[in-house]
């Protein structure tokens, strides 16, 4: 697998929705991602610390799109 995928790429391979995956790269300062020109790529090498980090801390991923909430 590549270093550096695209968030498409990556909402597939670890089944996590791609507007999700985007939310989660704008909320979270520690996921392991880069902003190439326009383009977010997510570095797969450090995904897995990551996860294993966020397990171990016992965190809860939440994901807000607050456009698509009706108020």
């Amino acid at each position: 697998m590549p270093v550096l995928i695209s968030v498409s790429e990556a909402a597939a391979y670890y089944g996590i929705g791609r507007d999700r995956l985007y939310n989660l790269i704008k909320s979270d300062p520690d996921f392991p991602n880069v902003k190439i020109g326009s383009r977010q790529r997510v570095n797969t090498l450090m995904m897995p610390e990551y996860l294993n980090k966020v397990t171990l801390e016992g965190r809860t991923l939440w994901f807000f799109s607050f456009s698509k909430v009706s108020l």
